[in-house]
């Protein structure tokens, strides 16, 4: 799960620098601001990716012609067998829950700290006293490659102490720690990178 999770940090890997290429390089071509070049040139292929996933990803597992017909019937035994266990309660005894209510808080707080960095790093980074957009792109891949290591190893040890609160609630802590500290040391862009740094490592972990 979390080698396939990886891909949200991957993405700012890979996108911070790309962006902010664009948004230097681009800025002023055929008359168009950087922006509005890095909403056609990142915007197309995501497009295109989401055409082809539709025509070519296999949604049940029954179609999926790379599995074998005993891997087909073995995957669609177990998720029948699940199934069994589940059950459907109406939507008035969910919302009564307050474990419900529990879990829906603290992933809402996860997303909310998640969207912040992904939303603001850049503007973050610029506030420090970074001004070159292909630098402020670079700097903003820092932290998502620091997270994909830290999201590794972290799954790694909880999955060798089968242990999952702890390994869910310091990356929380430190995630949290991380955000306030990056609005402290807004001055200093080390400071401030390294507060970013810790901060996406433990929110996305």
């Amino acid at each position: 799960t979390t080698w396939f999770m990886t891909a949200i940090a991957l993405s700012g890997v890979i996108g911070g620098p790309i962006s902010g290429f664009i948004l230097k390089a681009f800025d002023g071509l055929n008359g168009w601001h950087g922006w509005q070049w890095l909403f056609l040139l990142e915007g197309l292929p995501s497009i295109l990716v989401g055409i082809l996933v539709f025509l070519v990803l296999d949604d049940r597992i029954g179609k999926a012609a790379w599995l074998t017909a005993e891997e087909r019937q073995l995957l669609e035994r177990n998720i029948a067998a699940e199934d069994a266990t589940k059950e459907d309660p109406p939507i008035s005894k969910v919302l009564a829950s307050p474990r419900v209510w529990l879990m829906s808080l603290i992933y809402f707080s996860f997303v909310i700290g998640l969207y912040g960095v992904s939303f603001w790093l850049p503007t973050i980074i610029k506030a420090t006293g970074v001004t070159d957009t292909f630098a402020i792109g670079l700097l903003s891949a820092i932290p998502f490659a620091a997270a994909v290591v830290a999201m590794v190893l972290v799954s790694r040890s909880a999955d060798r102490a089968r242990e999952r609160r702890w390994h869910v609630a310091i990356p929380a802590f430190a995630g949290a720690l991380g955000l306030v500290l990056s609005v402290v040391w807004a001055h200093s862009t080390l400071l401030a990178m390294a507060s970013l740094t810790l901060a996406t490592m433990g929110i996305l972990t």
